[in-house]
């Protein structure tokens, strides 16, 4: 049975003086070591003894802030107070959530790295908010999404097709 400690990482040695093969006679045994190599994880990559993980946040808590509810790898919840104006990419971080140090010390930190998920499926109400907003910022945008019959009407010589007396 072999005794992994926490917090160890890929290429980490673990020595068990003597538990080897058997020497030449009279001599003592060997040394048995193994080389540790630890699995990915789908969500946390180690920076030494830190965790890194990207948060996904929505627009609008990235501009207004307010408390996000992050899990770390133990499974534990630990609220952090989203700054009004968070960027993509922008991190922060969560104190002692991260790989203990096998040689004792304090543990690593949770590096957490948000991203700004843009919305995909909007409702007709939260469109239109979104256009009262870009008009406020001067800001040009898309017109607003056509259903099936109106792209219909579009292909059929419906409003925005060139006709033979703007050609």
């Amino acid at each position: 049975e072999v005794e992994i400690p926490a917090g160890v990482d890929t290429g980490n040695r673990i020595r068990y003086a003597g538990e080897g093969d058997a020497g030449e006679p009279g001599a003592p045994r060997g040394d048995l070591e193994f080389v540790i190599r630890v699995r990915e994880h789908k969500s946390f990559q180690r920076d030494g003894h830190n965790l890194v993980c990207q948060w996904p946040v929505s627009f609008s808590q990235a501009a207004l802030g307010g408390p996000i509810e992050i899990t770390t790898l133990t499974g534990q919840k630990v609220v952090h107070e989203l700054p009004r104006g968070t960027q993509t990419h922008e991190a922060f971080r969560v104190f002692g959530h991260g790989m203990p140090n096998p040689r004792g010390g304090r543990k690593g930190d949770l590096l957490v790295q948000v991203v700004v998920e843009t919305p995909t499926n909007l409702t007709a109400e939260q469109e239109d908010l979104l256009r009262k907003l870009a008009e406020t910022q001067k800001t040009a945008v898309a017109g607003p999404r056509k259903g099936f019959f109106g792209k219909l009407k579009d292909l059929l010589g419906g409003e925005g097709h060139p006709t033979d007396e703007s050609k």
